[in-house]
């Protein structure tokens, strides 16, 4: 894979890295909805206007709204009641026009139902404040199962109580927490082995693109500044041009990111079960050498992003998306790196500000907009989500159609640094007691956790969190207290060339930020007793190089 494809789509990506474990605009807690003959569905309060009161938990009149969609105004199938709970379709129109048709046709609260196949109940906002101003009764959103259950208990002349019940969303946060972790992590360990390899001059058994060393992306410093001020661009063009065409453009390029990942995820599974098959290659049309093992997945990884494409608002779609998701996460850490500390603490440093900026800064300077990358993550008004995210539904909330999710921008910019840190780890021979790839590993879990936290608290004031400010901190600053406390510089450590024994005289041997070298290079390997004198150098860089 060659990296442009994966950095074309990295703008978008990294552009929504704000919406880490930002979970849904809508209230806390869910709906129950249980009809006269003992039947329960679950549902999930809108963003907009009050929840249910009490009044609603004793039986109220139930009735659907004609039209169904509710885009225009309605006239109520009964009448008779004091309380009168109206059943609307979702589609067409914003949940906010139905809900302000409902409320003038004197409606007590709107139920609306998504009719899809196999859809559950979805976190409904407002596109701005205008859109929800007047509303005044409650809104919550079902399921389709539930939705044809009300229809016919509305045609039956049924009743219904509603009332409101704290779910439980520990479970997808755990859940959630893990597969970052496991990304970073497991992505780190793989760029590390790769680093191993390609310095120790053994052929890798899976290396991209039959093996040329083309396929890796070394970001510098402009590079950094750039990918922030095109993520912000990007931001505002998805926000306002959003749209089904663009919306399909993002996907189908997600799509296509998603073979080439699983590809060689799968690929590196097939290799492991069937060694003989690591170095036998063949010659495809197009891409040139590609490995056998790879060819071998491309059927399966081909039906799983089509299924993906297809299925991905099921009530199992999620998993798919975070399958894949995972191997991308995994192919990006191997491919992507900073040359140096002090390119990682520029990129995280410009993208905490990005992020602290369009979550809380922006929405102070346009208050009827709300947050724009918050919108663009959930694709507001499209009933999509966007595929750059991982999500898990709370899987022991009774409305199991809400989701947490994690912007693929939370995953891969603090993976960066910490898949550097292991190659930093390699270079220096240290041993996992001494090294910086575990710490900085379980700083970015202790930073998702404050992220949770955080977001449980509705810092700030908003829906969404800039998981940066949390994560960033806690990974680069535990990097930089350990350098310090070491007594060793990382700041220029690492301008590594490439490939080992591919680079260049301005790259070997580049150790320190007061520019000397050490080490030699001996037929483009280092000379064994090198790597003592590159770890006794650095005891002695003074910790004021550090800043």
């Amino acid at each position: 894979m060659h990296p442009a494809l994966l950095l074309s789509a990295a703008i978008p990506l990294l552009g929504l890295a704000g919406v880490a474990a930002s979970g849904p605009a809508c209230p806390a807690q869910v709906v129950r909805v249980t009809t006269e003959d003992g039947r329960v569905f679950f549902g999930i309060p809108a963003a907009f206007g009050p929840l249910p009161d009490s009044g609603l938990g004793s039986p109220s009149g139930i009735a659907l709204a004609d039209p169904r969609l509710a885009c225009s105004p309605v006239t109520l199938s009964r009448s008779g009641f004091q309380r009168l709970v109206v059943v609307v379709q979702r589609g067409e129109c914003a949940a906010t026009v139905k809900a302000r048709m409902a409320q003038e046709a004197g409606a007590a609260a709107v139920l609306m139902f998504d009719n899809r196949t196999g859809a559950g109940p979805t976190c409904m906002i407002a596109g701005d404040e205008d859109s929800a101003s007047g509303l005044g009764i409650p809104f919550a959103s079902l399921g389709e199962v539930a939705g044809a259950e009300l229809v016919r208990e509305a045609g039956g002349g049924g009743r219904v109580r509603i009332d409101v019940l704290a779910p439980h969303r520990l479970t997808s946060a755990v859940a959630l927490w893990a597969i970052a972790v496991a990304s970073v992590a497991g992505g780190a360990l793989w760029a590390g082995r790769d680093h191993r390899d390609a310095r120790d001059g053994r052929p890798k058994p899976d290396q991209l693109n039959g093996g040329s060393p083309g396929g890796h992306y070394i970001i510098t410093e402009r590079a950094a500044v750039a990918f922030v001020a095109m993520a912000s661009v990007a931001l505002v063009v998805l926000f306002f041009a959003m749209g089904a065409v663009v919306y399909y453009i993002l996907l189908g390029v997600f799509c296509l990111l998603a073979v080439e990942s699983l590809c060689v995820a799968l690929g590196a599974a097939i290799n492991r079960a069937a060694p003989a098959l690591r170095r036998r290659t063949a010659q495809v049309p197009c891409l040139g050498e590609v490995q056998l093992s790879q060819l071998f997945a491309l059927p399966a990884a081909v039906c799983i992003a089509t299924a993906w494409a297809i299925f991905r608002n099921s009530s199992w779609g999620w998993a798919l998306q975070d399958g894949i998701g995972l191997s991308l996460m995994l192919l990006a850490l191997r491919l992507v790196k900073i040359p140096n500390l002090k390119v990682g603490t520029i990129l995280l440093t410009l993208f905490l500000a990005y992020d602290v900026f369009w979550v809380f800064i922006q929405p102070l300077l346009i208050p009827k907009r709300g947050s724009l990358m918050v919108d663009v993550a959930t694709a507001s008004g499209l009933d999509e989500y966007m595929p750059m995210v991982f999500r898990v539904p709370s899987i022991w909330d009774p409305a199991a159609g809400e989701y947490s999710i994690l912007g693929y921008g939370d995953v891969l910019l603090p993976g960066i640094l910490v898949a550097y840190t292991r190659r930093v780890d390699i270079d220096l021979n240290k041993a996992p007691a001494n090294g910086y790839f575990p710490y900085t590993c379980l700083a970015y879990g202790l930073g998702l956790i404050a992220t949770y936290g955080a977001q449980y608290l509705r810092v700030g004031g908003s829906r969404g969190q800039p998981a940066l400010l949390y994560l960033v901190p806690f990974t680069l600053g535990t990097v930089l207290l350990l350098s310090w406390r070491r007594r060793e510089s990382l700041m220029s450590h690492g301008r590594w060339a490439e490939e080992w024994g591919r680079g260049s005289d301005e790259d070997e041997g580049e150790l320190t930020s007061a520019g000397s070298r050490s080490g030699s290079v001996v037929n483009g390997r280092l000379a064994s007793g090198d790597l003592g004198e590159r770890a006794a150098l650095l005891e002695r860089t003074p910790a004021q190089s550090m800043v």
